[in-house]
This record gives C-alpha cells, sequence and structure tokens, in this order.
C-alpha cells in the first residue's frame, strides 16, 4: 500500500496545474475544515426547505468525523506525506499535524454528500462535486496519501448507508393491501385512455413514443376536444371487452376511469399525465416506467375510493380530497412557494396572504350550524394532523378524515394562522386532546359517511375535488361515502 501510495504521490507531485487550481484547492481544503464547508451547505438546504436532507447530513458527518479522527486515528495513525516532495504552492499555510490514516476531511465530506442523498438525492448535484474536490485537495496539498483518502471516503459511506437501515427516509407511498392482478406483457387486453389536456406540455414531451414502445399491443385512444371522457371509456370497454382499462392524466382524469373501472369490475393501470398526481404519488406510481414495471409484473394493491352527490345529482368519483373555502386557495399559494422555501413556512406565507381578505363557509353539519373558514375531507386518514395535510399512510383505512377550521370563535382567523404557525406535529397533537383543540379552533374527527349543505346563496362557493370545481348557483346538499366496492389499481407492492 505504501508503494501504491508513494507512485500515486509522485505522479500527483509533477503534474503541471495553473496557479489558480492551486489556490482554489488550498482554499476548498481550508473551508472544509472543521465541517464549516458542509455546516453552511446544510444551513442552505434547511433555508430552500431540504431540511431532512440537512439534518441527516450533518449527523452523519458527525458521527463518520469521530470514528475518523477519534477512533480510526488512534488506532491507525501514521506519517503524513514529507512536504519536502509537495510543491510550495500547493501546500497549505497551517499543515496538519495529527495522525494520517483516515482522513478525517474525506470522511466528512463522504458522510454528508452521501447522508444528505438518503432523504433528497438532488442534493449530490451540488456536494458530490465538493466532495470529490475536498478529498482530491488533500491529496493535493500534500495533507495525506491516497490509502487515507480512500479509508475516510469509505467510512463517510458506510455511515451513510448504515444511517440508511437503522433510520430508512420516510416513504410517503400509501400502503394498500396487496392483489395480483393480470400480466400486461405487451399492453394486450388494455384499452388506455390518453387525455392530452393534462398536465403541461413539457411534461409530455416524449411520453406518447414511450408510451408505445411500452404498450405496443394496448389499444389506445387520445381524447380530442369535446370528447365525453365517461363515455369514451364506457364505449371503448363495450367494444374491445378489455381485461384492464387505463386512464393517463390528472387527478380528475383517473377519477372519472375509476368510477367506470369500480363500475364495470375492471382492475385499473394509472399513467401519471397530470401536474401534480396525487392519487398516482400516493399508490407509488410516480413516473411512466414505475406504472409499467407494476404493470408487467401484475403488482396491484386494493384502495378505497368516495362516491360524492350533489342534490339529487349523478354520483361522481373522488379519488384523494374534496373542499369548500379557503382550504383550496391556501394549498395553491402554498405549492407556489414550498419549492423555494419548504412546507411549513410556505403554509404560513399563504396563510399570512389568504387569510385576511377570505370570508366563512355556512354549513349545516348534520342538523348543526356552523360556521368555517374551510372543510376539508380526505379519502383515508391524512397526514400531519394540520389544517393543510399532505399525505396519506393507507389507501384502504376506510374512513373519511374531516377537518373544519371554525370561524364562529373568537379571534378565530388568528387561531387559524396559530394551526399553521405550530406546525402538523403540534397541532396535531393539540387536535388529540379535547380542551386544547378548542384554542386552535380545529374541528377534526373521522367517519364513513358524511351528509352536510352549504349555503351557496350566501357563499357563492363551490365543492372542490381532485383539481375539480364544481360551482352551483344555489345553496346545495353534499352527500360522501366511503365506497364498499375497493379499486383494483396496479402499483409497485412495498418492500
Amino acid at each position: 500500500m505504501r508503494r501504491i501510495d508513494a507512485r500515486a504521490a509522485d505522479r500527483r507531485n509533477a503534474l503541471p496545474l495553473p496557479p489558480v487550481v492551486d489556490a482554489g484547492l488550498r482554499e476548498l481544503s481550508r473551508r472544509a475544515d472543521r465541517g464549516v464547508l458542509w455546516f453552511t451547505l446544510a444551513a442552505v438546504f434547511a433555508v430552500f426547505g431540504r431540511r431532512r436532507a440537512a439534518t441527516r447530513g450533518i449527523l452523519t458527518l458527525i458521527v463518520s468525523s469521530v470514528i475518523a479522527n477519534l477512533i480510526g486515528k488512534e488506532l491507525f495513525g501514521g506519517d503524513r506525506p514529507l512536504l519536502d516532495d509537495v510543491p510550495i504552492s500547493r501546500r497549505l499555510v497551517k499543515p496538519p499535524t495529527s495522525p494520517s490514516f483516515p482522513s478525517g476531511h474525506s470522511a466528512s465530506a463522504a458522510g454528508f454528500a452521501l447522508g444528505a442523498a438518503v432523504d433528497n438525492p438532488g442534493t449530490l448535484v451540488i456536494t458530490a462535486p465538493l466532495a470529490a474536490g475536498v478529498a482530491y485537495s488533500r491529496l493535493h496539498t500534500g495533507s495525506h496519501w491516497l490509502s487515507d483518502v480512500v479509508g475516510g471516503l469509505a467510512i463517510g459511506a458506510t455511515i451513510a448507508g448504515l444511517g440508511r437501515l437503522v433510520a430508512p427516509p420516510p416513504d410517503h407511498r400509501a400502503a394498500g393491501e396487496p392483489v395480483s392482478l393480470p400480466r400486461l406483457r405487451r399492453g394486450r387486453g388494455l384499452f388506455l385512455v390518453v387525455n392530452p389536456g393534462s398536465g403541461t406540455g413539457a411534461l409530455r414531451i416524449g411520453y406518447p413514443a414511450a408510451l408505445r414502445r411500452a404498450l405496443p399491443e394496448a389499444v389506445v385512444h387520445t381524447l380530442a376536444p369535446g370528447e365525453n371522457l365517461s363515455q369514451v371509456l364506457t364505449e371503448g370497454i363495450r367494444r374491445h371487452r378489455p381485461d384492464v382499462v387505463g386512464a393517463s392524466g390528472g387527478d380528475g382524469t383517473i377519477g372519472v376511469a375509476a368510477g367506470i373501472a369500480l363500475s364495470t369490475g375492471l382492475p385499473l393501470l394509472v399513467l401519471p399525465g397530470g401536474t401534480l398526481n396525487h392519487f398516482a404519488r400516493a399508490a407509488g406510481v410516480t413516473s411512466l416506467r414505475r406504472a409499467i414495471r407494476a404493470a408487467r409484473r401484475g403488482h396491484g394493491i386494493l384502495a378505497d375510493v368516495a362516491t360524492a352527490r350533489i342534490d339529487d345529482g349523478a354520483p361522481f368519483t373522488v379519488l384523494n380530497t374534496a373542499s369548500i373555502g379557503v382550504y383550496p386557495e391556501l394549498v395553491a399559494e402554498r405549492e407556489k412557494l414550498e419549492g423555494r422555501i419548504g412546507k411549513w413556512p410556505a403554509a404560513l406565507v399563504a396563510a399570512r396572504r389568504i387569510l385576511p381578505t377570505v370570508r366563512p363557509v355556512h354549513l349545516d353539519l348534520s342538523g348543526r350550524e356552523i360556521r368555517a373558514w374551510s372543510a376539508f375531507i380526505g379519502v383515508n386518514r391524512y397526514y400531519p394532523r394540520s389544517i393543510i395535510p399532505q399525505h396519506r399512510r393507507r389507501l384502504d383505512d376506510g374512513t373519511l378524515d374531516v377537518r373544519i377550521a371554525r370561524s364562529d370563535v373568537s379571534v378565530s382567523r388568528s387561531r387559524m394562522f396559530a394551526s399553521l404557525a405550530l406546525g402538523g406535529r403540534i397541532s396535531g397533537w393539540l387536535q388529540r386532546l379535547p380542551s386544547l383543540s378548542r384554542m386552535i379552533g380545529v374541528e377534526a374527527f373521522t367517519a364513513r359517511e358524511l351528509d352536510f349543505t352549504v349555503d351557496a346563496a350566501h357563499d357563492g362557493l363551490g365543492f372542490a375535488h381532485d383539481g375539480e370545481v364544481i360551482s352551483p348557483d344555489d345553496s346545495y346538499r353534499v352527500r360522501l361515502r366511503i365506497d364498499d366496492r375497493r379499486l383494483r389499481v396496479y402499483a409497485p407492492h412495498r418492500r
């Protein structure tokens, strides 16, 4: 190993590089002293909403540094390279004097980069080049042998891997009872409707060609402007007698297809083709590739859906959420900001912008008169238990999750803002305690059925569900219940 180290050092020291490169590597190595570079980067990640990645990166760095510096150096140690062989322009102002093996800088660099990537792989775009640069800078400045750096990188990578095993990243994909479905090797037996009006054009570049390659034997119908999706699905099933019905589009499109699938008893293949794709993401179908893989393997789950009816109108399917009042506006405003500042700060900013001008909703809930800022109804339990929930843990728990932000209490706007400011965990805990839940003005309960009337003549507010809005002209009655039938949908099985 020492012979390899010596050859590598000789070649590196003889490699001519511009003075600006030498200066840059010296500065990078200095910035990484005591983890300053990585703590600074963690703060940046936290500001831009990557708090979990920042926290895991720092914890992994700390453990890696302790093992490398306090254990590894004491057990193995060794002399550092002779600085006489290193060009003067590359040497550090204060050369390190601690034992050589392993490199603590390299361990910290790998630990932070790979630790942060466990929760957010996208951070590697920034951290991987920096970690590689720090590791090489320890060689370039003559601070370490090649084996020291390799050993440090191995320690950081190992600690990041162990951290993933001990505390895996949260899986927001909702679980459902696994079920075996027909295997769609090349798409035979599938009738699929593609809604090109869903999502954005950028997301659909190359999508039709990829679909044809993956499912060449499927019957695919592209929805034309003015065509009725429900009629197209019904007629296609009648004509082609498929084994599976499929839909590509957003939550509104998938909701219509889910209703048809339930009524015909066919399993549903969901291809995410919308902008947000809440239901597809909850089921783990986050891409066309994952959807096709589940279809080819015949993997699926059972999922609850809700059936809603407004007055005496035709029933329709609700896949994710329904709401009245300020909730849709809060979510829309939050989603504009959360990519830059994170979900919790974005929720606060959204509330500050929306709440001052919003009007309360007048509800009659089973004979009980309620004035509220919003009423949220989720299909299955949503988390966190705050006024703006974000994800489900199961798709088959058989309940409607109801959250009502009351406006008929004193300082109700301030109470609603406080429930957002407390964050999901704390406000959710308060809601479990009857005396404290009244303090934050949020009423939460679960049910299988819900029946209420909205005074639309007074409020002028429609009924929103899965990205769609129904706007009656007068007061209207909503009946919502968990369907006794469960949807069979292709989805990757959880491991």
